[in-house]
């Protein structure tokens, strides 16, 4: 009977088990699990029951020779053998044909009821007669399924081999050999492993003949994707032989998740293995090992020698070859005792995350030595390990020796993440304790993380410096020691130095002192990290009341404070809790703050209590409590007073003479920081406009509203009683007022300006609702009062809202009295008899801006106009009388009635009259007129929406009357004339302006013939269009013409539209205008004696659009253009320009001219005027070979480009300018000798002229180059000259600097010729100076002569070669002869020469006429020596194009007496001259080179 077993299950839970999927469960004792299944499986006591129970079997089969005796001694007599112990066996199924022929259909096994062992058709097939022998001969072993329990066991050194064990421990072994196995079902259960089902097949034999061990086995895993097991050993009985073993298994399978290795790996191990005997040892050798290990492969090899009686074990040779980096181990192990060492060379850490994952990746380095017993051996170490510990990167460095129950660290360096360990000292292994000085601990403190331990976020602590020790568990190490660290909460920077003890959980702090920004903080106790809570006594200093915004408490930017506080600190680091005294000093509002309370409470509630605080000028004594965490305050006042000067801190505008002193009683607030409530009675003493104020009244409301109670107040001998809601927040009142005897200066709280001699006193009786900067009252209200030289009395009643404003009743009397000087007195005469009256009523309503009323004036002079803001002209003065209704829309209501006044204006005599009326819609003007200073306007007619015939006239406005407004316009006059008829549907409107300005050659001679300009310009409407004809006329004849044709009907329809629906800015436009006009009449405004200019000019432009956003199109032409300026005889004709534009660009596309001569002028370009605020311009001048300055004295030609780049804000003119051919004459330059007429124009400065333009600044860098045909001539100087100008600076300010040298030439001295050798000309500005040096060869004398200086004062020097006294020199080069030998005429004419060289004498030049007359460039005349004695040598010499000179010279020698050459310039440095002349006719050809240094 089948025993009852607590497995009974087994069998369902082994149906539960998938084929294709295998659960794992590991533990870092996977290793020890092995060695135990081996060792259970060899050495356990199942093994001997078996053996036990075939022995038996065979035994008592000698006996039972039957089959069925055989089947009944198994099924009865065995178990119950075994019912004494704690084996149970259970058989079902069991035949056995032969005696060495046995088959269990079922054979399960049981062990204290549990199931150790079952087989399902099990077979046994051996050889019974080799039992004889003392063999085990297995013909078969084979069953379908097997099922195997390996249960849990401890370590203990009775595990390890008995090395004591007698060296014949083979003889103990029966020979065995198993011919076939085939289990095809294997399953074994084990709990950490849960190894999956295999089948297993092979052969084996053990001592079998000469055999210690032959065997081919393989095992392969029944799951898909599973495991292939291959053993294959052939050792003799000499230990001598070979191993081979391979494992495959694919990836993400068993053994791969068993080691840990990534999914996408494969198993792949082979193993190599040959031993080879002598007669004491077993040597082996491993040839090879090789199998991937993750990312890393590895190779091994080594070999040693086991004794053969098992006693010793070496290895001496053992390499691991790890990504080619070398593993050493070598040692030996005997009797218990071993050493063992081993070399690591960057051994891969990540080999063993199959045991562990909380060291990832790196490397480490170094060796371990071992000896001794395997329960306590002797270690000494050094190892460098680089890895990565929970996220952070870790470097250790550590030296050591020990055993497994203490280890002695001589030295350790532990870098962790930014964090560094140096420690020594012993780490207790049984106890699991530390014991370590720490020498040097630095780095953030927030790498405690890495050990599960959460630290404040915002905190970071950075220890610079610590010492202490390291005591206790490994779990919780108690650490104590000195510190000194930085670190920053949130955005704060800190500084600790602190005596601590504690664990990683927390911290006791002892003399610990915190330096915050310019404050510190002494605190003593406890940190509790893991906990985060404090329990802390605090003595903080100076500590800057921003601190609070780290608990989100938030501050008023312009409070500046200090901090200090004396207490206990508890509870959790977000929500502190504070016990104790607290004081504050510091600015809010650029005033001083003082604060002192005892406080009890968190950020939740903090208790206030002897509160005491001081504000510039106000203190507060209050108690209370204060939500920090809510931000809400709970705070009764005892005493309050303070000044109105702090609302100035608060940017609150008050007037400066308002001073007036607060106190507040009985107050409390309430409420949210931002907005808190309040309440209590408050009493508001002072001065205002020296006016004495005395408030009182209850109050209560927050910052948002103030609501008024029973406020009287006294101002001076005046009274206002008030109560009402004031809404500071949407700007509101809503207050019940009553005003008696006000002073109005008052008025100026409200922002409301008066005039400083004006006074009133202002009494009222009603509400005051609406905005603040437009309240309305309801009510009545009176003022009685002076201005400047009058007394009014106004009374009016009010009833006003949201909606509208209704004045009635309004009744103002005033009396004129020059004698007044603010002192009320005599208003009786107000009432009685007054000079002037205003009285009125009306109805404006807000919405529409509709105003409805009537109004009128008796006498009412202009400056009393100015109360009601309306700024008038300074030099108006009169009074008005009229009788008005109004109605209509703002700003161009209707207005009708009568008005009359008379006065003065600019000095001249005014009236008007102007009358009108309103019937049946209809309005009516008659005997309208103006009168000033003989100008007359006069109008009449009528005006209704179906009839119109309005009629107006101007006669005689003066243009010179405007230039009393600044203007400066010449004598003239206007005249209009304006009809409008037909009705506002369809206006006809005529009329006719006519500008004249009177024009004189002599404006001051009366009877001088005057060329009048007149300006007729015409305009009338036509088809829904308004046309304007203007025409300019000059001297009676007609200039030019302007045609203007412009749509109006949308401006009229708004004009007249009552509600104005449609902004002005966005009505559309339609205008075009075409006119062409003659520009020889300007030169009337210029001055004809110096420029003019001429030509006919055409416009064409259309314009469209909206005011707003107008879009323009058009050209300007100008035809037969002329300038002519008469000072530089400058003279630009034949102009012909073409200008396009539109709203963003004016584009040049024709722009030609010339100089009247050969010269040429274009311009090209455009001006951009929407690109930026700014615009751009762009514009080219090119110029070829044009004559712009051809006086007398100097003229040239010019050739280059002259560019104007910019915007409309700053401009720039560049350019680069050839001048050739260029004169400069010397003798007629001005000097200083024409007398100069200083002119000075008076100007003032602070008045701008209205009709002038600011042009913008025009910034100038303008270099001009004179490279040939350059001359400078006069006072007897003849040079050709090179060189350049430059023109900089701005065109108002001008700056230009030149320089030329001399080419070539000569200058008359003494009636010499002196041949240049060299000189300069330099320009600047108004400044010209030159320096020039010339020779003359005299027979035996040579003559050095030079000028030099300006042309106000030139000086001549004069040196001869041999040197000879400046009087002998003088006479030889003028007479040669000896000074001694001159006679009185030739004294005289000496000193006439020396005369005429400065620039004293007549200036007749005969030379230069002659150049002029022949049209040449060069004339010589020369003396010359020839062979039958002295003559004269004459020489032309002509540019016949650029670079070519031709010369052409007669001489006195009779053998050559003409000579011609001509000089071609190849390059700036080279020269080609050919010369003729003789009896030949052919002189030469001369290269010449040079070089200017």
């Amino acid at each position: 009977m089948k025993p009852k077993t607590p497995l009974s299950d087994a069998g369902s839970s082994e149906k539960q088990q998938s084929k294709d999927e295998v659960s794992l469960t590991t533990k870092s004792s996977t290793t020890s699990t092995f060695y135990r299944a081996s060792k259970f499986l060899l050495a356990s006591g199942l093994t001997v029951i078996l053996a036990t129970f075939l022995l038996s079997l065979m035994a008592l089969s000698l006996f039972l020779g039957s089959q069925s005796s055989r089947e009944w001694l198994v099924e009865n007599v065995i178990p119950k053998l075994l019912s004494s112990s704690s084996i149970q066996l259970h058989i079902n199924g069991l035949n056995s044909p032969a005696f060495g022929y046995w088959y269990f259909e079922e054979f399960t096994l049981y062990n204290d009821e549990e199931k150790l062992f079952s087989a399902n058709k099990l077979l046994v097939n051996f050889d019974a007669s080799s039992l004889i022998d003392r063999k085990v001969d297995v013909i078969e072993m084979s069953a379908d399924k097997v099922w195997l329990l390996i249960p849990e066991s401890k370590n203990s050194d009775d595990d390890m081999p008995d090395t004591n064990a007698d060296s014949s421990w083979q003889d103990k072994l029966l020979p065995v050999r198993i011919q076939k196995l085939a289990l095809r079902h294997v399953e074994i259960s084990q709990a950490q492993l849960n190894i999956p089902i295999f089948q297993l097949n092979g052969h084996a034999q053990l001592l079998w003949q000469k055999s210690f061990f032959t065997s081919e086995i393989s095992l392969v895993s029944k799951i898909q994707a599973g495991a292939n097991i291959h053993l294959q050993a052939e050792i003799n009985e000499q230990f001598s032989g070979n191993v081979k073993a391979s494992i495959q298994e694919p990836s993400n399978a068993w053994l791969g998740q068993l080691l840990k290795l990534p999914k996408d790996q494969a198993v792949d191990l082979n193993l190599e293995l040959t031993t080879q005997s002598d007669n004491s040892n077993i040597h082996w050798q491993l040839n090879s090992l090789k199998m991937p290990w993750k990312s890393h492969k590895i190779k091994a090899s080594g070999q040693g020698y086991w004794a053969s009686n098992l006693a010793r074990l070496e290895v001496s040779d053992f390499t691991l070859m790890v990504d080619q980096k070398q593993q050493n181990l070598s040692g030996w192990w005997q009797e218990q005792v071993f050493e063992l060492t081993t070399e690591l060379n960057e051994l891969p850490i990540d080999l063993a995350e199959a045991f562990q994952d909380y060291i990832v990746g790196g490397d480490i380095s170094g060796f371990v030595k071992a000896k001794g017993t395997l329960s306590n051996p002797d270690i000494q170490t050094s190892l460098q390990v680089a890895t990565r510990y929970q996220g952070q990167a870790v470097n250790v460095d550590l030296s050591g020796n020990g055993n497994l129950h203490t280890f002695h660290i001589d030295q350790a360096l532990v870098n962790l993440g930014k964090a560094k360990l140096a420690t020594s000292g012993d780490i207790l292994i049984e106890q699991q304790e530390f014991a370590l000085k720490i020498h040097q601990l630095s780095g953030p403190v927030g790498v405690i993380e890495s050990f599960e331990i959460e630290f404040p976020e915002d905190l970071f602590i950075d220890i610079q410096e610590a010492q202490g020790f390291l005591k206790g568990p490994f779990s919780s190490p108690e650490y104590s020691g000195v510190t000194q660290a930085k670190g920053r909460y949130k955005d704060q920077e800190f500084e600790l130095k602190s005596e601590f003890k504690g664990d990683i959980a927390k911290v006791t702090l002892n003399n610990s002192l915190a330096s915050i920004s310019n404050g510190q903080i002494k605190a003593d106790g406890l940190i509790d990290w893991q906990q985060e809570k404090l329990d802390l006594s605090l003595d903080a200093s100076t500590l800057p009341l921003n601190l609070l915004s780290l608990f989100k408490v938030e501050l008023p930017e312009s409070l500046a404070a200090n901090l200090s506080a004396k207490g206990l600190l508890t509870g959790a680091f977000t929500l502190p809790y504070f016990k104790g005294k607290v004081s504050a000093s510091g600015h809010y509002k650029k005033q001083p703050l003082m604060l002192n309370f005892n406080a009890d409470g968190g950020l939740k509630n903090l208790q206030l209590e002897e509160l005491s605080a001081n504000f510039g000028e106000a203190h507060l004594q209050a108690m209370g409590n204060v939500k920090l965490e809510q931000q809400i305050l709970d705070i009764a006042i005892e005493e309050f007073y303070g000044s109105s000067r702090i609302a100035q801190d608060f940017e609150i505008e008050i007037p400066a003479d308002l001073l007036l002193d607060v106190r507040l009683t009985d107050a409390t607030i309430k409420g949210p920081f931002t907005k808190p409530s309040y309440k209590g009675e408050a009493t508001v003493t002072g001065f205002f406009n020296k006016q004495t104020v005395d408030i009182h009244s209850k109050i209560k409301g927050d910052t948002a509203k103030l609501e008024l109670i029973d406020l009287l107040a006294h101002f001076s001998d005046g009274e206002l009683k008030a109560s009402g809601l004031i809404d500071w927040q949407e700007e509101q009142l809503d207050l019940v007022v009553e005003a008696r005897n006000i002073p109005a200066n008052l008025l100026a709280i409200a922002q409301v300006q008066l005039p400083d001699d004006f006074s009133a006193r202002i009494n009222t009786n009603g509400t005051l609702k609406g905005e603040f900067a437009f309240p309305y009252f309801k009510g009545q209200a009176s003022a009685l009062g002076t201005y400047q030289t009058t007394y009014f009395d106004i009374n009016t009643t009010l009833n006003s809202s949201a909606e509208q404003v209704d004045v009635s009743n309004l009744d103002a009397s005033f009396v004129f009295d020059e004698t007044t000087n603010n002192e009320l007195v005599d208003f009786a005469k107000l009432i009685d008899s007054p000079d002037a009256t205003i009285k009125g009523n009306g109805i404006y309503i807000l919405s529409s801006k509709q105003l409805d009323g009537k109004i009128k004036f008796n006498a009412v002079p202009f400056h009393t106009i100015k109360l009601a803001g309306i700024d008038l002209p300074k030099k108006l003065s009169g009074n008005i009388d009229a009788d008005l209704s109004v109605s209509g829309v703002l700003p161009l209501p209707m207005v009708y009635g009568s008005i009359h006044s008379e006065g003065q204006f600019e000095g001249e005599a005014f009236s008007f009259n102007i009358v009108g009326s309103q019937k049946d819609k209809t309005l009516i003007f008659d005997d309208t007129k103006l009168s000033w200073n003989n100008t007359l306007v006069t109008a009449n007619g009528i005006a209704s929406k179906e009839n119109l015939d309005l009629h107006v006239k101007l006669q005689d406005l003066k243009l010179i009357d405007f230039n009393k407004f600044g203007y400066d316009l010449k004598p003239g006059n206007i005249d209009l004339k304006f009809d409008l008829l037909g009705s506002i549907e369809s206006p006809i409107i005529n009329g006719l302006i006519k500008l004249t300005v009177i024009n004189k050659s002599f404006p001051d001679d009366i009877n001088a013939a005057s060329e009048d300009i007149v300006v007729t310009t015409e305009f009338m409407t036509e088809n829904d269009k308004l046309i304007v004809i203007s025409d300019v006329k000059h001297d009676q004849e007609t200039k030019g013409r302007l045609t203007i044709n412009s749509m109006y009907k949308p401006f009229l329809n708004w004009l007249m539209d009552g509600k104005n629906t449609q902004q002005l800015d966005e009505l559309p436009l339609d205008v075009n205008a075409k006119g062409d006009v003659g520009l020889n009449w300007i030169n009337n405004f210029i001055d004809r004696d110096i420029q003019s200019i001429s030509g006919e000019l055409t416009l064409d432009t259309l314009l469209k659009g909206t005011i707003n956003a107008p879009r323009i199109k058009g050209s300007l032409s100008l035809n037969n253009g002329i300038y002519v300026n008469a000072l530089s005889q400058t003279s630009i004709e034949n102009a012909q320009i073409e200008l396009a534009f539109d709203e963003k660009s004016i584009t040049i596309i024709k722009a030609e001219a010339d100089d009247g001569h050969k010269g040429t002028l274009s311009l090209n370009g455009n001006a951009a005027l929407a690109d930026g605020d700014n615009g751009q311009i762009d514009i080219t001048l090119n110029l070829n070979k044009a004559s712009l300055v051809r006086r007398e004295d100097i003229e040239g030609d010019a050739t280059g480009t002259i560019q104007l780049t910019g915007d409309f804000k700053e401009l720039l003119l560049t350019g680069d300018i050839d001048v050739y051919p260029f004169q400069i004459m010397l003798d007629l330059i001005p000097t200083d000798s024409i007398p100069e007429i200083e002119v000075s124009l008076e100007e003032d400065s602070t008045k701008p002229s209205k009709n002038t333009i600011a042009a913008p600044p025009v910034a100038l860098n303008i270099n001009v180059s004179v490279d040939q045909q350059a001359y400078i001539r006069g006072r007897g100087l003849d040079a050709e000259l090179k060189g350049a100008l430059a023109l900089t600076g701005t065109s108002k300010k001008p700056n230009y600097n030149g320089q030329f040298k001399v080419i070539r030439g000569t200058f008359e001295l003494f009636a010499k010729t002196f041949k240049l050798e060299e000189g300069d000309v330099l320009f600047s500005n108004d400044a010209v100076s030159l320096f020039v040096q010339g020779r003359h060869k005299g027979k035996e004398i040579t003559f050095v002569a030079s000028l030099s200086g300006t042309m106000d004062n030139l000086k001549i020097s004069l040196r001869t070669e041999p040197s000879l006294p400046e009087d002998e020199a003088l006479a030889r080069l003028l007479f040669g002869k000896s000074v001694r030998n001159m006679s009185p005429i030739q004294a005289i004419q000496l000193a006439s020469a020396i005369q005429t060289l400065r620039g004293e004498g007549g200036g007749f030049d005969p030379l230069g006429k002659a150049r002029e007359l022949l049209n040449v460039d060069n004339i010589s005349v020369e003396s010359q020596e020839t062979s039958e004695g002295s003559g004269i040598a004459v020489g032309l010499g002509k540019y016949i194009t650029e670079g070519v000179y031709v010369e052409l010279s007669r001489s006195p020698e009779p053998s050559q007496p003409w000579k011609g050459s001509v000089e071609v310039e190849l390059t700036p440095n080279i020269n080609l001259e050919t010369t003729t002349g003789g009896n030949s006719g052919f002189g030469g050809i001369e290269l010449q080179w040079k070089n200017d240094y």
